[in-house]
Parts: C-alpha cells; structure tokens; sequence
C-alpha cells in the first residue's frame, strides 16, 4: 500500500453511515480499558450514536463480544512494535473515508498515532484520553517510558484530553495543554453489566477451592507488572492471613514465567503459598468479583483503577493504595491507604473484612450504590460527548466569524463596502 493509496482513497460512507466516534486502541483483549470502551460503545449506541473501533492487534475476548454485537472492529493488522507505517498508514485511510465526528484514542500507542495523523483528518475532532497518573517512569522498560514521555508532551495538539483523575490532568498541563481543552472525568461502569452474580461466586470459589467459610482477598490485574504491587499484595497477605485464620488469597493476571515464578516464590518464602490462587486471566469477570470478598489494589500508580469500579458495582467493597481517582471512588465504603507499607494495607483488609462480618449486605449494598449514582457509564459518556461537542461547536462558531471577518477584510481592500451583517 502506497502512501498516496492510503490517504486519497474514494468516498464509501453514505452521510447516514458515518461514525460518531471512533476509538482507536491498541487491542480488544481482556483488560479494564477494554471493558472500558466496550461500554462506552454499548452506551453511545443507546444515545443512538454510532461507534466504530481501530484496533492495532485482533482478536480476544472484548473484540469477539463486539463483533457479536453487531459493531464494525477494523484490525489495522500492525506485526509487532516496530511495525508503524504500515498500520499508520491503513488507520488515516480509514479515517478519511469514515470521517467520523469525534476520533477518541485510549492509552499511550493510540494517542501517539492519532496526534501524528491529525492533519490528514480535518473532518474529525481529535480527543485524547490519558489515564496514567504515574510520576515516576524508572521501573517501566525504555520503549514504555518513552511512550509515556512522549504522551504527555504530544497531548497539547489534540482537539480535547479526557483524564480521569486530577493528578493525571495535572501532569498534561505542566508540558502545554490548556486547561480549557481538558476535562477530569472519572471513569464510568456499566451497573447492568456488574451485578453480583451468586451462581457465578459458587462455581468460581469451588474452581479455587476455596469454602464460603473463607474470606477471599483479591487482586485482579490483567498482568503482573511491578506497578501493580503484587509484592505488596503478598506481603500484606502474609500479615493478613497471621491475624485472620480463614483468609485466603487469589491473584489474577498474566505475565512472563519469570515473574510469575518469582511471585510464587515469594509468597513460599512468606508461608503462605498453600493460601494463595494463581487464576491466571479470565473472560467471566462479573463470576471474580462475586467470587471475591473484598478486592485489593495495591497499585503504584493509576489514573481510575476499573477493577474498583467494577468490584464495586457487583457489591464487592474495596481496599486501595492511594492513587489516581481511587479515593474518590471508594469514599466511605471501603478503606484507602496512604502509605504503600504492608502491615497498613494489611489493617485496611482486616477492617473491611470485619465490616463484612457485622453486616455484608449493607456493605454490598453501599459500594454498588456509590457506582450506580456516581460513576455510571451513562453519566461517563454523556459527560465527554457533551464536552466535546461544545468544544467543537466553539471551534466551528470562531472559524465562521474568522471566515466572515476575513471576507469583510478583502471586500474593504477591494473597494467594496461590505453589506451589514455580512
């Protein structure tokens, strides 16, 4: 495919058929931004507003639900890391031919590759959304801290910022963007969707092996990474599982064989090895978190961790690290803790587990309440759609009056006096 090809391709979209949004991500596999704008689709439908997705790798499990729902995923078909062109190339053809009103890019490849398009696609308002509200980039390798630096500097030039915490935005405008052009929005969840699932709570806990006389903490991360906290995780689980006999303890995710071994390892060298699950990744996440207890995020660093706002919504309370919009999130309903020290993230669990013990349902019941009325998906999308669109109705009603302005300017050098109101 030649670059001409690639940018001056023929019309295809009828007026009716172009897309409202269409969001560019790196893939649709299992993860919480996923989940994330797989709602959002779902939502924006029910505004009856179409939606259509740019996804850099096929396939997984996010993908294959929206495919059966009838919405368009075009795989950019990108080969690996370093494959940029070639996919660039096929996503500004794409994105000419659909001229959708809004370009909404998740997650720092996305945002990279659509800023750089941004003046191939003057039909289209470009939104950007950031969710990283993490300062410190030595633990991530060169390529991912690359990546990250290079977001916060190229966000400026994008039509609009989503983030979805202060601290997030905070970061975006130390390097140039205008506050006028950003929005906080946390994250939104979609309350139908994760609804405590007793079904799935007893068929997941047999699969563990784990009774209903036990108290389940869980952490649930698509991968293990080190700013996920997994070691934090287990060494607070240690403390736990000493002051609270009948605690257990499940980990999901995926990662490298190394990393995980070393995880094992260490909860061996903790003594709890025979008390933790290792689930590895599932699609059923409404069944894990009516399955777990309370879920645990020991994170370094987020901007709105979904699994809190998910776990919350099926009525699982929640214990956090203090980062991002999580303390927002959980309120009174849960526990937030300052420090990243185990033995207080330890206290943290055990307070909320002894919350359940007196009255589970009331603790159920508020933490689903907090996401239903604070942070739904509806009041999410409606949020951003409603900030982009009076952006762009302000862009549009300066370049009218910079239009007429301009034809007042030639009319008078011609010698023309130019008719009132025109």
């Amino acid at each position: 495919m030649t670059a001409v090809s690639a940018l001056d391709g023929p019309e295809r979209f009828r007026e009716d058929e172009v897309p409202y949004f269409c969001i560019v991500i790196r893939s649709l596999a299992m993860g919480g931004a996923e989940r994330l704008a797989a709602s959002m689709a779902a939502t924006l439908r029910a505004m009856s507003h179409s939606c259509t997705f740019l996804v850099f790798y096929g396939g997984g499990t996010v993908e294959a639900d929206l495919r059966a729902d009838g919405f368009e995923v075009v795989d950019l078909g990108k080969r690996g890391r370093w494959d940029l062109i070639r996919p660039w190339l096929r996503m500004i053809k794409y994105l000419r031919l659909a001229r959708p009103r809004f370009i909404y890019a998740m997650l720092p490849p996305a945002n990279l590759f659509v800023v750089c398009a941004k003046p191939w696609l003057i039909h289209s308002s470009v939104v950007l959304s950031y969710h990283s509200s993490r300062t410190n980039f030595r633990t991530l390798s060169p390529a991912s801290r690359l990546s990250h630096e290079i977001n916060v500097r190229i966000a400026r030039y994008a039509d609009n910022v989503i983030a979805n915490s202060a601290l997030s935005s905070a970061r975006l405008f130390k390097f140039g963007t205008q506050e006028k052009r950003t929005r906080v929005i946390p994250n939104g969840f979609d309350a139908e969707l994760y609804q405590f699932d007793p079904v799935g709570r007893e068929q997941v806990r047999a699969g563990w092996g784990v009774g209903e006389d036990c108290v389940v903490f869980g952490l649930v991360a698509s991968r293990f990474e080190q700013v996920k906290g997994h070691r934090l995780f287990l060494e607070a689980a240690a403390i736990t599982r000493k002051a609270l006999s009948t605690a257990r303890f499940v980990c999901l995710g995926a990662g490298d064989e190394q990393t995980e071994g070393e995880l094992r390892q260490l909860a061996g060298r903790l003594q709890i090895g025979d008390d933790v699950v290792w689930a590895g990744t599932r699609p059923d996440m409404v069944a894990v978190y009516s399955a777990i207890d309370v879920v645990v995020c020991a994170s370094i660093a987020e901007g709105g961790p979904n699994v809190v706002g998910e776990a919350m919504a099926c009525g699982t309370p929640c214990v956090s690290t203090d980062v991002g919009s999580a303390r927002r999130m959980i309120g009174d309903t849960g526990e937030v803790v300052d420090s990243r020290t185990p033995g207080d993230l330890a206290r943290a669990m055990l307070k909320v587990a002894g919350d359940l013990d007196e009255d589970g349902a009331q603790v159920a019941r508020r933490a689903r309440e907090r996401i239903v009325s604070e942070f739904s998906i509806r009041r999410y999308v409606e949020e951003v759609t409603s900030f982009v669109e009076s952006s762009r109705r302000a862009e549009e009603l300066t370049a009218r009056e910079q239009g007429r302005a301009s034809r007042r300017r030639r009319l008078l050098q011609s010698g023309v006096r130019p008719r009132s109101g025109g």
